[in-house]
C-alpha cells in the first residue's frame, strides 16, 4: 500500500513491482582439464552446461537475454546475448558438441574477450574449478577488471571426494589415511580463502555439490534480480 498516494488521493493506492527485464546474462563455461572431472557419472563441464541452460531458460521466460562464451586456451564457442523463445534453442545449438579439454584454460582469453565485447552491464555466470595459485590469482586478477563494469558469479562444483576424505574417521594407526585426510584439510582451506579473495574482489560465488547445483543457481539468480543487483 502506498500511504502518501492514499492519503493525497482519498482513495486506497497500492503500488505493483516486477522484475526488470531485458538484461545480459551471459553463461562463462571454463572447458579445461579441471572440468573434466567425473562426478555422479558426468563431468564437472556436463553438470554445469546442463545448470546454466536450465537457468538460461528461465532468464528467457523472464524476458533477458542470454550468451555463452566456452573457453579454454582460446574461445571455442560464443554466443552475444539474445533474448526472445527461440535464444535457448541457439545456445543448445552452439554448445551440443563441445567437450572439455586436458589443457589448462586461460582466463585472461576467455574474461578478456567478455569485456571487449560486452558494452552493456551484465550477469557474468562463470563455471569454473580452482586448485593452484597460479590460476586462482589470475581468476582474481580478471574479476576485479570485470567487476568494475558487470556482475561476476563464480560457480564452482564442491569436490565430494576431498569432502568425504576429511569426514572419514581413519585409525590413528592409519598413517597413509590421515595424512590423505591433513592433505584434504589443507586444499579445503586453500580454496576458502581463494572463495574469500574472490568475494572481496566484486564477485559473487556459489559453492556447490552436483545435486544442489541447478536449484542454487536459478534461486541466485532470482535473488540478483530481485535486488536490482545488475
Amino acid at each position: 500500500v502506498d500511504w502518501k498516494a492514499t492519503a493525497r488521493r482519498g482513495v486506497l493506492t497500492s503500488r505493483e513491482f516486477q522484475l526488470e527485464s531485458d538484461q545480459n546474462i551471459v553463461l562463462c563455461l571454463d572447458a579445461g582439464r579441471l572440468m573434466t572431472a567425473v562426478v555422479g557419472g558426468l563431468s564437472q563441464f556436463d553438470h554445469a552446461l546442463n545448470a546454466g541452460l536450465l537457468m538460461a531458460h528461465v532468464a528467457c521466460r523472464g524476458g533477458d537475454r542470454v550468451g555463452l562464451l566456452c573457453f579454454d586456451r582460446e574461445v571455442r564457442a560464443f554466443v552475444p546475448p539474445e533474448g526472445g523463445p527461440r535464444a535457448t534453442h541457439k545456445l543448445v545449438r552452439a554448445c551440443y558438441a563441445l567437450q572439455p579439454e586436458l589443457t589448462d584454460s586461460a582466463f585472461s582469453v576467455g574474461l578478456s574477450f567478455l569485456h571487449q565485447r560486452l558494452k552493456q552491464r551484465s550477469l557474468i555466470v562463470l563455471f569454473t574449478q580452482l586448485l593452484d595459485d597460479a590460476a586462482a590469482e589470475e581468476l582474481v586478477e580478471h574479476i576485479r577488471l570485470l567487476s568494475k563494469k558487470h556482475l561476476p558469479l563464480v560457480v564452482l562444483l564442491e569436490d565430494t571426494d576431498l569432502v568425504q576424505e576429511l569426514e572419514a574417521a581413519p585409525s590413528p594407526s592409519d598413517a597413509r589415511a590421515l595424512y590423505r585426510k591433513g592433505a584434504a584439510a589443507e586444499i579445503l582451506l586453500w580454496k576458502n580463502q581463494a572463495i574469500a579473495t574472490l568475494k572481496r574482489n566484486g564477485a559473487f560465488v556459489i559453492e556447490t555439490s552436483i545435486d544442489k547445483l541447478t536449484p542454487e543457481l536459478v534461486n541466485r539468480y532470482l535473488e540478483l534480480k530481485a535486488r536490482r543487483a545488475l
